[in-house]
């Protein structure tokens, strides 16, 4: 098997360890994939990066400067 063949198998075998572990958060992750160019993975590592609470954010304005989809980060920090 070639380097590239065995890199993505293991990104594969990750993937799958990291939804198995998501396993009861389809709802979150599921809305987490309404935003624009959030697919699965992307809402999975979304997910575990800022958990459910979200409370030291303060405000959507915040967290989605924090996650990089804001598209004005004019005066956030």
């Amino acid at each position: 098997m070639h380097l590239i063949e065995k890199t993505e198998a293991r990104i594969d075998r990750f993937d799958a360890r990291l939804l198995e572990g998501l396993a009861g958060e389809k709802n979150t992750l599921a809305l987490l994939q309404t935003l624009p160019g959030v697919d699965l993975i992307g809402a999975a590592m979304q997910l575990v990066e800022i958990d459910t609470d979200m409370v030291d954010f303060c405000s959507a304005d915040r967290l989605a400067f924090w996650v990089g989809i804001c598209p004005g980060n004019n005066g956030l920090l």
